[in-house]
């Protein structure tokens, strides 16, 4: 009698139920040795070799690239034999039956575990999704950035973390003592804007922001987990009032023109405005690297002075880069007059 070995998921590690189907290095009626690779599995942490218990010919297999599998489910079944390929033949209406899934198998992108849960929660198909990873793997950040809805337009930058980044990247996130973010404040003398309208000054303020974002491009990013898109448009999405506008390549309008935008365009930085109040911690939309809030300090009738408080992605922008960008913003609206030189 003809022996057949099922061979199912391994233990994936401490903690770990499921993996990824990465690669089936053979398939239907081929012949394969004992403690050959067959299958190789991704998990959130490591990735695992399935190798064959028994040399024999592959008479069906289960799964396909992209699947996610838990441990001990069925992923293929070996006709025991010592035998080259073509000594024992498949029944032709068993490979028939399995033609599409051959076809799939070909056609399925090779995605993590994490990027395929994504994309089936979203409905997102991964066939469309730009890979960053070796071997043209789609990673989780590939499928959020994708569907982020964010365009990176060919003259921005897409640059990846190293290995040690993303190491210690994710050694700052589990420990509770490291804040991904962190936040400066500087005090600003308006004095020389106290007669413009309100429109106006928010403007002014605008367009400074942006000057100074563009001397520090650093800024002007998009992070994700493994990745970081530096835009060269300037976008700023800013909320007045509760009014949130979204302000398209600021650096290009006058002040005028930035107040009466509405663009639908990809914002990298967020200002909030808030006209009577000492200090406002800033939000960051999405994946900013850069949050700016505007105080005015009417309630302590202070009207000749603002705070202008940051909040700043540590992955990406350091201490010294965020004060140096702070003084060169007071700088530039203390003396407006630099703005024409712009």
């Amino acid at each position: 009698m003809t022996e057949k070995i099922l061979i199912k998921t391994p233990q994936l590690g401490e903690s770990i139920t499921e993996g990824t189907i990465l690669s089936i290095n053979k398939k239907l009626g081929d012949f394969i040795e004992n403690g050959k690779v067959l299958f190789e599995l991704e998990t959130e942490k490591v990735t695992v070799e399935v190798v064959t218990t028994a040399s024999g010919i592959i008479e069906n297999i289960f799964v396909k690239v992209g699947q996610v599998v838990k441990v001990d489910s069925h992923l293929a079944l070996i006709i025991a034999s010592e035998k080259p390929a073509n000594s024992i033949e498949i029944p032709k209406e068993k490979i028939l039956t399995d033609v599409p899934l051959k076809v799939e198998l070909q056609q399925m992108p090779s995605a993590s575990p994490a990027a395929y849960k994504i994309a089936t929660e979203k409905n997102i198909d991964l066939s469309t999704i730009k890979a960053s990873g070796s071997k043209g793997h789609i990673l989780k950040e590939d499928v959020l950035f994708a569907d982020s809805g964010i365009v990176a337009d060919e003259k921005d930058e897409v640059i990846e973390f190293s290995d040690i980044r993303k190491s210690a990247i994710k050694n700052s996130q589990n420990n509770q003592y490291s804040a991904i973010y962190s936040i400066a404040v500087e005090k600003i003398n308006i004095d020389k804007m106290a007669l413009l309208s309100e429109n106006e000054y928010l403007g002014i303020f605008i367009k400074a922001i942006a000057i100074c974002v563009e001397q520090y491009p650093t800024l002007n990013a998009l992070v994700f987990d493994d990745k970081i898109l530096f835009k060269k448009d300037i976008n700023i999405a800013i909320e007045n009032k509760g009014e949130l506008k979204i302000i398209a390549n600021v650096l290009n309008k006058s002040i005028k023109q930035i107040m009466e935008d509405n663009a639908p365009a990809d914002s990298t930085i967020y200002v909030c405005y808030m006209p009577k109040a000492l200090l406002v911690t800033p939000a960051i939309l999405g994946n900013q690297a850069l949050g700016i809030s505007i105080c005015r300090n009417e309630i302590y009738e202070q009207k000749n002075f603002v705070n202008i408080c940051i909040r700043f992605d540590n992955r990406v922008v350091n201490n010294i880069m965020a004060i140096e960008f702070l003084e060169e913003l007071k700088n530039v609206i203390e003396n407006p007059h630099l703005m024409l030189m712009v």
